[in-house]
């Protein structure tokens, strides 16, 4: 009887779980997809200092820190993971950032920054069809046990 339950409540409860999430990931490459675009119309491109080299799970974010056109100091951590030529610290790096938020802030190759947003948008449809099918037969196999 509980593990009837259990599974009924599981059954109601993953699709709105998934849901959720598949929501959060469209929400956060919109989001990413308008920062690289206001990037590329209204970016002010000025030189930085990479700070220090920070260990990360998939290869090594970058800490670059800059001054902007006021004289303010800001930094940010970059979001490429992976270069073909990492600066060390101390290197001038290429820097572009919006004036208006100079905290939204990239390494000047955005290349591969917009490759990755690139690759997020064509992933995510699949993902999220791949997710949405493994939801469904998790579903299915669980509605199945718990009628019979």
């Amino acid at each position: 009887m509980l593990s009837s339950v259990f599974a009924a409540l599981v059954v109601s409860l993953l699709p709105a779980v998934v849901l959720y999430f598949a929501v959060r990931a469209i929400r956060f490459v919109v989001l990413l997809l308008i920062e690289e675009w206001r990037l590329g119309q209204n970016g002010v491109e000025l030189t930085g200092r990479c700070a220090e080299l920070i260990p990360a799970r998939r290869g090594i974010r970058l800490l670059i820190r800059f001054v902007d056109s006021s004289g303010e100091e800001h930094s940010f951590k970059s979001r490429v993971l992976m270069e073909v030529r990492i600066p060390q610290v101390g290197d001038s790096v290429g820097v572009v950032y919006l004036p208006d938020r100079p905290t939204v802030a990239r390494v000047t190759p955005r290349k591969a920054a917009a490759d990755n947003v690139a690759w997020g948008c064509l992933a995510l449809p699949f993902l999220t069809a791949v997710s949405c099918g493994a939801v469904a037969l998790v579903v299915s196999l669980l509605w199945e046990a718990v009628t019979t």
